[in-house]
């Protein structure tokens, strides 16, 4: 999991420094700039606090590795590669003059040339050349050479030299306090190259996944969808970002693993003006925060906007293929027109998923700008099942199915063929059909889907009147993996569903935590998002892609 998130950080942050390199830059070259500063903390630090949340067994696998693979031996006191230092931390710097994007590495040692004879013999490295050694690490070669108490690597031998003669310096802004951090100073960016970034990220869209083979045209969707918001993001960072600060620690006091990043903008900038905007500072959708549900969680404010337009984006990917072709015209029109007035209101919703046995049930509520426009949606809808007879003894449409404190039901629900290959996986979980519940009150859009989709949204409704969100941060979400795991390893077969009961399996083992939680606080121009996942969710995780589940298990 460590390693995924480091992945996606640096593709994000150096994809950046990167993209800028990629281009021409333009105009006089000037002094040298940090652009991407990587900081990773003492290898004493990184092994201990990881072995006091996951345990001993995947550092020592770890260390074994290096032993048998890479043959570099482990001093027994320190329990560090020989040769290293483990008391100093690492970096990884890019800078900038406004032309060149050099970029060079650090690591504290105390003899680089007993680091590296394990796999020089090995042949994994070559021999030094004038104390200069060549690696060749993801398609590039890192020159490697010793310099005082320090292993410098630079993409060219020249490139050693110009390393400055104290690297450690520049890590003195970088928070001590996170196992791994990436800053990348936007502002330092040329604003030439800012548009060449901007298009380099642009044409990168055509590099989108291909379909994997037994994956389902809604899994393919989801999957380009988080892709396209990716490089979206870091597109908007490239043309208006300020700074970007991303950290990784394990907190050992809530015994969790923390993921922060906080990102600001330039100023007069349209992304730091639009969070800057008044809005809303409570929570009118307090009822969705239901403890022990699988998903809770609520958005109020500007802040929440970006956060909200990421899963409305999702929820596209996932409906197109359900509502494909003519007949599905009138679904999709529905479907927009929810969004639209989601996006266009001052935000305010939330959201609540149960798992039960044999089914799950997912619902939102919002503010909405404009509930006629839904309103005129559903009646299209009606008339549409109604011209089409084979759809119209199919589907079962009630229109004003129920009434509740001030908002108005409408009841659809959707027929799932079980040998449709895309819809075997629904059918499984939600039985022949999968009810949709419309809801629309006084400036109020709710949407529930699943089993019984109306009683969790009146239960929704009723707790959120005259009830507060206490001290919530404006962006809040919690994840209880286990039952959604659960249910996924029952809706699988063959060796996922046997990979995902084992990981199911270590969930729902008694822990001191099991949940994952995302909060979102303003900063000034910016905003500060933390994802937090507790001590039983992380082991699990790790644990899974570690172990071996028994077959048939």
């Amino acid at each position: 999991m460590k390693q995924r998130i480091l992945c996606r950080t640096l593709l994000v942050c150096l994809g950046l420094g990167c993209a800028a390199a990629a281009g021409k830059a333009h105009g006089a070259a000037g002094e040298y700039r940090p652009l991407v500063v990587v900081s990773l903390a003492s290898y004493q630090k990184l092994v201990g606090d990881f072995s006091r949340v996951v345990g001993p067994r995947p550092t020592a696998l770890v260390q074994g590795l290096l032993a048998a693979v890479h043959r570099v031996p482990i001093d027994p006191r320190t329990l560090a590669p020989v040769g290293l230092d483990p008391r100093r931390p690492w970096g990884l710097v890019m800078e900038t003059d406004g032309q060149t994007f050099p970029l060079y590495g650090f690591v504290p040692v105390t003899d680089l040339g007993t680091l590296l004879a394990g796999p020089v013999r090995a042949r994994k490295v070559r021999p030094p050349a004038e104390g200069v050694y060549q690696i060749k690490f993801q398609g590039r070669t890192w020159h490697v050479g010793q310099r005082g108490p320090w292993a410098l690597l630079a993409s060219s031998r020249p490139g050693l030299a110009s390393v400055p003669a104290d690297p450690e310096r520049v890590l003195k802004d970088m928070p001590r306090s996170y196992d791994l951090a990436v800053r990348v100073v936007l502002k330092n960016l040329p604003a030439d190259t800012r548009d060449v970034a901007r298009r380099w990220i642009d044409e990168q869209h055509h590099l989108l996944l291909d379909r994997q083979p037994g994956e389902s045209a809604v899994e393919f969707a989801l999957r380009n969808a988080l892709a396209d918001q990716g490089l979206r993001r870091a597109a908007d960072l490239a043309v208006e970002g300020d700074s970007l600060l991303a950290g990784l620690s394990l907190d050992l006091r809530t015994r969790s693993l923390i993921a922060d990043a906080e990102v600001t903008y330039r100023r007069g900038s349209e992304m730091a003006q639009g969070l800057a905007a008044p809005s809303k500072a409570k929570t009118d959708f307090a009822g969705f925060l239901v403890p022990d549900a699988a998903l809770t969680g609520v958005w109020t404010g500007e802040i929440a906007r970006m956060p909200l337009y990421q899963l409305l984006t999702l929820v596209d990917a996932g409906v197109g293929p359900l509502l494909e072709g003519p007949s599905g015209r009138a679904g999709r029109d529905l479907w927009q027109a929810i969004r639209t007035a989601l996006v266009d209101q001052s935000v305010d919703g939330g959201v609540l998923g149960v798992v039960r046995p044999g089914g799950a049930t997912l619902a939102v509520g919002g503010d909405v700008a404009d509930a006629a426009a839904v309103r005129r949606a559903l009646e299209n809808l009606a008339e549409a099942v109604e011209r089409q007879p084979a759809l119209a003894r199919a589907v079962v449409w009630q229109q004003d199915a129920a009434r509740y404190r001030g908002v108005h039901f409408h009841l659809l629900s959707i027929p799932l063929d079980a040998k449709a290959k895309d819809r075997q996986g629904l059918a499984r979980a939600f039985g022949k059909s999968v009810d949709v519940v419309v809801g629309i009150g006084d400036g109020r859009l709710y949407v529930a889907a699943g089993r019984h989709p109306l009683e969790l949204l009146k239960q929704a409704i009723r707790g959120s009147q005259g009830r507060t969100a206490g001290k919530r941060p404006p962006v809040y979400f919690c994840l209880k993996p286990a039952p959604v795991v659960r249910l996924l390893a029952d809706l699988s077969q063959g060796e996922d569903r046997t990979r995902l009961a084992f990981v199911a399996n270590l969930l729902e083992q008694p822990s001191t935590g099991d949940r994952v939680r995302l909060t979102g606080v303003p900063v000034t121009r910016g905003m500060h998002l933390r994802l937090e996942i507790e001590e039983g969710v992380f082991r699990a995780a790790v644990l899974g892609m570690l172990g071996n589940p028994p077959p048939g298990k």
